[in-house]
């Protein structure tokens, strides 16, 4: 199914007013599919960006720590939404490791980006470029896994996008 970002804001909505679901708890139900949806193993590096699409990856933190996975977080920004603060919190205190660069970046067995969501707008800035650069030029990874968009891409009303990669499905008729 492809949809605009505009659809999956209104599926997103009437999700949330017709089942009475906090944001909180949307963001939980996503990282678990996510979670649910892949052989995680190894060295796993998570890079999350600002916002919702955040907010996921530090929620996947949680999740996988509570699976025996203790994956390392990269964060591009330090700026949180009040649901990702609480996440990262939590993921914080459940052990996740914090990474401060990316020099070992080769040494990771899967790297999930979660980086920019469909709310992405505008350029890459300098940091954000070189960092999907670096990934995106390993040259055994075959581990990643991109949450919503790669980097760059920027999604307007005109543009349509498949949203995930990874088996992410969504139920319309519960919508």
């Amino acid at each position: 199914m492809i949809l605009s970002p505009k659809e999956i804001r209104l599926l997103e909505n009437k999700y949330l007013e017709d089942t009475k679901t906090t944001n909180k708890e949307l963001i939980y139900k996503a990282a678990l599919a996510i979670c649910e949806s892949y052989n995680y193993f190894g060295n796993i590096l998570i890079v999350t960006g600002k916002g919702n699409n955040a907010s996921d990856g530090y929620a996947l933190a949680t999740i996988l720590i509570d699976n025996g996975i203790i994956p390392s977080l990269f964060l591009c920004e330090d700026d949180f939404t009040i649901d990702g603060k609480y996440y990262y919190d939590l993921a914080i205190s459940k052990g996740v490791k914090i990474v401060s660069n990316l020099d070992n970046i080769n040494n990771y067995d899967i790297i999930i980006d979660a980086i920019y969501g469909i709310g992405f707008k505008g350029e890459l800035n300098d940091k954000i470029s070189n960092i999907a650069e670096m990934k995106n030029s390993i040259p055994n990874l075959l581990n990643q896994i991109m949450y919503t968009i790669p980097e760059g891409v920027q999604l307007t009303s005109i543009q349509n996008f498949l949203i995930s990669i990874v088996s992410f499905q969504v139920d319309c008729a519960t919508l």
